[in-house]
């Protein structure tokens, strides 16, 4: 079974080989890519390096795991290619300086765009590819031609096995599936089409997003790099200081703008240069931290006819791991005898809900609301138990019990920072719930803070200010046909 974690590690070393390694350097249109002191690995489509366009097909890997997912792959690129065939008009064009997509309209994603907003006033223009404003979006860019289809497709399908040659050995030895190219295809035209997008922001002087490898943000930093524009990403899910690899290196950002030290430490050790790494703070630190004051007078006043929960966090997409969680957490609440405690398990804010059904239908579980705000979730939670979801960085910030979620049979490889770096006790069976909640939690207040980070706004301009491009600064650009 392939692995998205393993195969984003995969991307994640072939992008930042290590220390001595230096940036990635174009050679020139077309299919070769050169490193300083590094091999050819990857290549580049457009003058785009693919890396980013890889990672953001790594994203996606989880869909080709599930049937619903592929045919939801198939029908989203499937609208592209219409979507090209229709479109005759120029993109739009704007006199922002910088440019900040915002991917998703989760509240933590959103406060990072509030606050790139706030930063820099007029000069930057934010655009909501979330899924409520994904068609405006698309139409406000779109500009690829029936050419593009048709390059881009022969690309896929003939560099394939080169393109993936580099992850073959230790990520995917089966080689990529029919249903992982047409992703990857639907990425090269979505990245022509941004590309031709930044070309016409004749005032631009940097890209920023929350994350550089999402669906529709990992092909803006691919074209903004194939213009020499100037990117930064911003980290929004906890990293701590741990062996594994974090997923939030930036493969193909200039910059990222992390919450704290501890993120910052742990970037140097995946192999990022230390210059690239800007410590800004956490946009969202109201909504994970609730003042001492107002969080012991929720605690000691229980929403009437709310019972107190025992929450499962569930993050990341191997869909094994998660249903192994469940199944475990099933195994605990069987077991518990206690009538007025509710056994829930909260998604991940990018889970589509529709597909975990199952942990209704297969075990008996509640699934949380996701409407449901900071504040209930911090009243109603007893015992939090997390993998790897920032949610366990929230409930001990806020008093809240929390373990670290694990199966004794396979130990998963996620959320070691939890146990390693803040020594939150492990939880597999019954016996070490009981014991959580006879457990005084003594944990290092400081370094739960310095993991969250404090945001201070003017961090965020001086990042961007020492990455923009200075008037008439910007580097011939290569010709798209």
């Amino acid at each position: 079974m392939r692995s998205p974690r393993r195969i984003a590690e995969a991307v994640t070393r072939l992008a930042h080989p290590g220390p001595s390694r230096g940036r990635t350097r174009h050679s020139k249109v077309g299919l070769s890519q050169v490193r300083d002191d590094g091999p050819s690995d990857l290549c580049t489509f457009a003058g785009m390096p693919l890396e980013g366009l890889l990672a953001a097909h790594v994203d996606e890997v989880q869909y080709s795991q599930d049937p619903l997912g592929r045919r939801g792959q198939w029908r989203e690129t499937a609208s592209i290619v219409v979507r090209t065939l229709i479109s005759r008009r120029a993109p739009e064009t704007s006199s922002a300086k910088v440019l900040h997509i915002r991917s998703s309209e989760q509240e933590h994603l959103a406060m990072i765009s509030s606050s790139v907003a706030e930063s820099l006033g007029e000069e930057v223009a934010i655009l909501s590819a979330d899924a409520a404003g994904r068609d405006a979006f698309l139409d406000a860019i779109w500009s690829s031609t029936l050419f593009d289809v048709v390059r881009s497709f022969g690309f896929a399908m003939f560099r394939r096995k080169r393109i993936w040659q580099c992850l073959r050995d230790e990520a995917m030895p089966e080689g990529p599936t029919p249903g992982m190219v047409v992703i990857f295809w639907r990425q090269l035209l979505l990245g022509l089409s941004m590309r031709r997008f930044l070309e016409r922001q004749n005032y631009l002087e940097c890209v920023t997003a929350d994350f550089d490898r999402g669906y529709l943000t990992g092909p803006w930093f691919a074209a903004a790099s194939s213009l020499s524009i100037p990117s930064c990403s911003f980290q929004h899910g906890v990293i701590f200081p741990s062996g594994v690899v974090s997923g939030f290196s930036p493969l193909v950002a200039d910059a990222i703008g992390v919450w704290g030290s501890p993120a910052r430490e742990q970037l140097i050790r995946e192999g990022v240069d230390p210059k690239r790494i800007h410590v800004v703070g956490n946009a969202a630190l109201p909504i994970y931290v609730v003042p001492q004051d107002h969080m012991r007078e929720l605690r000691e006043n229980p929403k009437p006819g709310v019972p107190a929960a025992v929450v499962l966090a569930l993050s990341g997409w191997d869909s094994e791991k998660n249903r192994a969680l469940v199944e475990m957490f099933s195994a605990i609440k069987r077991r518990c005898d206690k009538e007025d405690i509710h056994f829930l398990v909260r998604l991940h804010p990018a889970y589509p809900t529709d597909e975990f059904q199952w942990i209704r239908r297969d075990f008996g579980l509640d699934v949380a609301d996701r409407a449901a705000s900071l504040e209930e979730f911090i009243r109603s939670t007893s015992v939090l138990l997390v993998a790897d979801s920032t949610f366990g960085i929230v409930g001990l910030a806020n008093g809240i019990p929390t373990g670290r979620a694990e199966v004794k049979e396979e130990r998963i490889n996620s959320g070691t920072g939890y146990v390693e770096y803040l020594g939150i006790p492990e939880v597999s069976c019954y016996e070490d719930f009981q014991a959580l909640l006879l457990r005084e939690q003594v944990l290092d207040r400081e370094r739960v803070m310095a993991v969250i980070g404090d945001p201070v706004g003017s961090r965020i301009t001086d990042m961007i200010a020492s990455l923009r491009l200075e008037p008439g600064k910007r580097v011939s650009r290569l010709p798209l046909g």
